[in-house]
């Protein structure tokens, strides 16, 4: 195979949350990273009298975590006050999509259940503000997210990336306990 000429940079990615899998918030601009953890499978060996090595199988997956890394900020329509929000609810459910290459891509990974639908995923971790006299960089916290798998669909960016397709400005950024918190 040659070598690729497409390979890219995710410095314009794009995130997206919900409170309800239906009405999206583009975080983007109060978000460092996100991080999705490898998805692992259970793993079990066995030795048998003949040979040298052992047999090897796989089982089921492990959910996995997406670390989503926010600048703190006191802004209620930015990052930290919606995840605040969800965490503060029964289950803390959260949908998350990102796509890694930003509106111009057409990847985008949603998280989703074992049937391998969109469905919410769970806050898992939570981080406070601290304080510190010698850093003068932005605050930025770490957060969690435990789902049970990811999945990848393609979209059209000009159509399915638009800041359209986000919360209009006027919308509101109060998540709702009224979605399902399938996990």
């Amino acid at each position: 195979m040659p070598q690729t000429s497409s390979a890219m940079n995710t410095v314009d990615g794009v995130i997206h949350v919900s409170a309800n899998g239906t009405t999206w918030v583009d975080i983007s601009g109060s978000t460092n990273k996100v991080v999705p953890s490898v998805q692992e499978a259970d793993t079990g060996e066995a030795a048998t009298l003949d040979g040298q090595y052992m047999i090897g199988t796989t089982g089921k997956l492990k959910p996995m975590d997406i670390e989503i890394t926010v600048l703190y900020t006191e802004n209620a329509a930015e990052a930290y006050a919606f995840f605040q929000t969800q965490n503060a609810l029964s289950g803390r459910p959260i949908w998350v999509r990102w796509s890694p290459k930003g509106t111009s891509g057409t990847a985008r990974y949603t998280t989703a259940n074992a049937a391998g639908a969109v469905s919410s995923g769970k806050i898992s971790a939570f981080a406070f503000p601290s304080a510190d006299a010698s850093d003068a960089a932005p605050c930025l916290l770490a957060l969690k997210v435990r789902t049970t798998t990811v999945v990848r669909s393609v979209v059209t960016p000009s159509a399915s990336l638009s800041p359209s397709a986000s919360a209009s400005p006027s919308g509101s950024l109060s998540p709702s306990a009224s979605g399902s918190a399938g996990g």
